[in-house]
């Protein structure tokens, strides 16, 4: 009979679904500020891992201001840079790390920034270690270099004029460089 079914089994289902209602079985989502690959980071920013609950350590203690700050690494560059010296703190929601570094960042360091499984919620999901790199403010202008040089003298006509930079650079609007950025005109700036 296709209308034969096996209660049985659906009620067994049924207190099955009913036994795991409820039951937390997710880690702690974890989200980092500034974000992976992130740049012009300010030299003076403080980085903060925000979780979407409540945080213990791994083995279930407390987590406080006195023993979160073995939990963070913090490297120049990746996780086989020099250390960078840092305070790190956890707010009493058990729910944000802010790692302050000790003095400013350095102006175009790239920053490595790492938790490992150490952290879990009450119900005992640990998270997966974690890690991203971010880069702070370049305040420094790329240097041109133009060839031939001011002034130069004795240069061949059909030669060509090169301008490079010592970093990449594009345009003001952010857009990529093209044919509009240089300007020549005979003898001075009102020339032809």
């Amino acid at each position: 009979d296709p209308q034969f079914v096996n209660e049985p089994t659906i009620l067994q289902a049924v207190k099955m679904v009913r036994r795991n209602a409820g039951i937390d079985r997710s880690a702690p989502v974890l989200t980092f500020s500034p974000d992976h690959n992130e740049v012009s980071v300010a030299v003076e920013s403080n980085i903060t891992i925000t979780f979407d609950e409540k945080i213990q350590n791994s083995d279930g203690s407390e987590l406080t201001n006195d023993n979160v700050d073995a939990l963070i690494t913090l490297k120049k560059n990746d996780a086989t840079g020099d250390d960078i010296a840092k305070e790190v703190t956890i707010n009493s929601d058990k729910t944000v790390i802010t790692i302050d570094p000790t003095n400013d960042l350095e102006l175009e360091q790239r920053v490595y920034v790492a938790i490992g499984a150490t952290v879990g919620d009450e119900a005992g999901n640990i998270i997966s270690p974690r890690n991203i790199t971010f880069t702070t403010l370049d305040n420094t202008s790329p240097i041109a270099t133009i060839n031939p040089i001011n002034s130069a003298t004795g240069v061949a006509p059909a030669s060509n004029i090169t301008v490079s930079f010592n970093e990449p650079v594009q345009k003001t609007d952010c857009s990529a460089l093209d044919g509009s950025v240089i300007t020549l005109k005979k003898t001075d700036a009102s020339g032809d």
